[in-house]
């Protein structure tokens, strides 16, 4: 019996420890999962453009989105040619959601049911086709941060910055490009870069592997063929031998996107931002320069970076540090790696900036840049090992978990509740988001389908939110060794840190603006679900009507 239980008793010790040592990841899966955030009546062209395109495909067999419009309805943001109508986003999301609406039809048919709806669509390709591989990222990143470092602490500190704590969150839980473009560049980046203390060997494979992987960003977003081309520098520098076959990698990338833009718009080159079918768009979008992009304005590189609600220093504040951390990495090493991260954010940065339309809309942050986000919170695991010891250290991780907190408790606000920010709005964590809830204005979500209802709905993703980050702002036990009451206090000090920072922006602006009002109420009047009894109507606008 003992040596029957023995094996047992193993097994289970083992998954006991893999459970402690991925309840971190296992918190931020769920998060990522748990969240459904839809309104339909605001049509949100971003998701619902590639939505109809994997639904022509799928249902017609076209590329063609105008049947899909006459059956769901008008939808913004295509391109046109003739009388064909097509998305005018990059292909990456809706080619990539293709078998899983075929064979989410397939099942519905067999059951004797019709097609699914765009709801019952919409959930299954955000689930299947973002949600999954952006948990699967987020797991990938975390290993590799923790290689780097050789910390686990570090590896979840990065995992739950980029996670919770940046647009990541919300872009990574709907039918859009953004966070699997991101995904994939850095992922590049991930089977590239050499590991602690190694140097770059020569390996075709995984240059062919990294050539796809930055090939497939920019089909995913097509700005970030930027991306891709400081990736080629890297390699052309760094590895030589293993450039033909990083090449040869993002080969299928340029064939997609040359089939698409020749099936759609008659040449391999013929981008869709040429064919806008929103003549305004067209005009004041895409009217200057190479499709609208210019020279960077000094206006939009402050909104970029600083505006708030929207810049990437204002909603994730562990940045600046993670910026720091490059500039080290750059003046102490390793330099090849910090000038390559660098160069992304700098160049996408300066890209955005160049963009007449740099706002993106109703969006969460600057969404067509979202690859800067991992590519330079990695640094905080490259300088880990070279600044663990010293005696600073231990009130500099308290500041980049408390910033970490702060990105969290902003971004999961637009994740869980309403992932696309009015533009109107100075300050729309407090302004909109945070009352929402208050009021009775509640998302659907897993615990919502699973039956719970008002505040009870809300519960299951904010625990878990919530103990991510408690998890994480401790420090790593190391350093803390000798004295065990410095890190018990790290926590509390951390949390009274990001409280300072989020009281003070809590009381701005005192008044809204009549937009504002305008803005808030076209939110809580086109709400969905319905509202719970007893919530405030939209007209009260959280203060007197215009």
């Amino acid at each position: 019996m003992t040596a029957a239980g023995s094996p047992a008793r193993t097994r289970i010790a083992a998954l006991a420890g893999w459970l402690r040592d991925h309840r971190v990841f296992l918190l931020v899966a769920f998060a990522t999962l748990a969240v459904f955030p839809y309104t339909p009546a605001i049509n949100n062209p971003n998701e619902n453009v590639r939505v109809y395109m994997t639904r022509a495909l799928v249902q017609h067999h076209t590329l063609d989105i105008s049947k899909v419009e006459a059956e769901w309805g008008w939808v913004n943001d295509k391109a046109r040619n003739g009388t064909r109508v097509f998305s005018s986003k990059a292909p990456g999301a809706s080619l990539l959601g293709v078998p899983v609406l075929a064979a989410q039809t397939f099942v519905w048919h067999r059951l004797g049911w019709h097609s699914p709806s765009q709801l019952a669509t919409t959930l299954s390709l955000r689930v299947f086709v973002v949600m999954i591989p952006m948990c699967a990222f987020l797991w990938l990143v975390c290993r590799h941060a923790r290689r780097l470092s050789g910390s686990r602490a570090v590896g979840d500190l990065v995992m739950v910055a980029v996670g919770l704590g940046s647009l990541l969150y919300p872009y990574g839980i709907h039918f859009v490009g953004h966070g699997l473009a991101a995904a994939a560049s850095f992922g590049a980046f991930m089977v590239l870069a050499p590991p602690p203390g190694g140097t770059c060997a020569e390996g075709h494979q995984r240059a062919a592997w990294a050539g796809l992987l930055a090939g497939l960003g920019v089909v995913f977003e097509y700005q970030n063929l930027l991306v891709a081309a400081l990736l080629t520098v890297y390699v052309a520098i760094r590895r030589p031998r293993s450039l033909p076959a990083f090449l040869a990698g993002a080969l299928p990338a340029v064939v997609i996107l040359g089939t698409f833009h020749a099936l759609c718009f008659g040449r391999p080159w013929a981008f869709p931002y040429g064919h806008l079918d929103n003549v305004g768009f067209q005009t004041e979008h895409h009217g200057r320069g190479f499709h609208g992009l210019g020279l960077p304005e000094a206006s939009a590189l402050a909104g970029v970076l600083f505006l708030p609600g929207f810049g990437f220093f204002a909603c994730s504040p562990f940045l600046v540090v993670a910026l720091a951390a490059v500039v080290w990495m750059v003046v102490r090493g390793p330099r090849a790696e910090g000038i390559l991260l660098g160069g992304i954010a700098v160049v996408l940065t300066m890209f955005i900036a160049g963009l007449p339309n740099w706002r993106g809309g109703w969006s969460v942050g600057p969404r067509y840049i979202a690859a800067v986000v991992p590519f330079a919170a990695i640094a905080l695991a490259y300088v880990w090992p070279r600044l663990a010891h010293r005696r600073w250290i231990g009130p500099a991780w308290t500041i980049t978990a408390a910033l970490v907190a702060v990105g969290v408790f902003l971004n999961a606000l637009t994740a869980v509740l309403y992932p696309q920010v009015p533009t109107q709005l100075r300050n729309p964590a407090f302004q909109l988001l945070l009352p929402l809830p208050l009021d009775g204005y509640l998302p659907y979500s897993l615990a919502w389908a699973l039956g719970m209802r008002g505040w009870a709905s809300l519960v299951p993703v904010a625990l878990a939110i919530a103990a991510a980050v408690v998890m994480v702002l401790p420090p790593p036990p190391r350093r803390q060794a000798r004295v065990p009451l410095g890190r018990a206090l790290a926590a509390p000090a951390a949390l009274a840190i990001a409280l300072a920072l989020l009281v003070p922006f809590s009381r701005w602006p005192s008044h809204p603006s009549p937009a504002e009002k305008d803005a808030i109420r076209l939110v809580r009047s086109t709400w969905s679900p319905a509202p719970v009894r007893g919530a405030a109507p939209p007209a009260d606008a959280r203060g007197p009507q215009p």
